[in-house]
C-alpha cells in the first residue's frame, strides 16, 4: 500500500489560494472570498510568514460588530491567528483527518520556513485518496485472479 506525501504541486489549489498583509484592509479579504469563489485568506506578517487566516465565517462575525466602518478594518483585527496547517512532507491521509476531524474545507500548506506554499482544499485531498483506493483495489483484484503471475 502506498502513502503519498502532500506535494504542492500536485494537491496545493494556487488558483484559489489568496495572500494578503496582516495591515490590509478586511474588505480586500472580502472581495477576494467571493471573487475566487474559496473559503480561506492566508494573512502573511510583512517579512510573508503565515500570521493567521481569514475564513467567511471570520468576516460575517466582523460584520456583525462593526458599527459603519467594518470595511476599514485590518486582516489582522479579523484574522484568526491559531491555525491549524500542514507541510508538504504530511501523509494526506493523516492531513485529511485532521480536516475530517476539524470540519475543515481548506487548510493552508507552508514550507518548513512558515511561508505559505497553497491551500489544500478538502475535495482535491478526496479525490487523490480515491485513486489510491481504486488503484489497491485493483491490485488486490489482479492478485486473486492471478493477473500477472505466472
Amino acid at each position: 500500500m502506498r502513502r503519498r506525501t502532500l506535494h504542492p504541486a500536485c494537491f496545493c489549489d494556487f488558483h484559489r489560494s489568496i495572500h494578503l498583509r496582516s495591515g490590509s484592509h478586511s474588505c480586500l479579504c472580502r472581495d477576494s472570498l467571493g471573487e475566487l469563489h474559496t473559503d480561506l485568506v492566508v494573512v502573511c506578517s510583512c517579512d510573508e510568514l503565515l500570521a493567521g487566516v481569514i475564513t467567511k465565517t471570520d468576516l460575517v462575525r466582523q460584520m456583525s460588530q462593526c458599527q459603519g466602518s467594518g470595511s476599514a478594518t485590518a486582516a489582522s483585527t479579523v484574522m484568526t491567528r491559531t491555525v491549524i496547517l500542514c507541510h508538504p512532507s504530511d501523509l494526506l491521509h493523516d492531513v485529511w483527518s485532521i480536516m475530517k476531524e476539524r470540519g475543515l474545507k481548506n487548510i493552508p500548506v507552508v514550507g518548513q520556513d512558515s511561508r505559505p506554499i497553497g491551500v489544500l482544499n478538502a475535495r482535491d485531498a478526496l479525490e487523490v485518496l480515491l485513486e489510491e483506493a481504486e488503484y489497491e483495489e485493483q491490485l488486490l483484484r489482479d492478485y486473486v485472479m492471478c493477473v500477472g503471475y505466472h
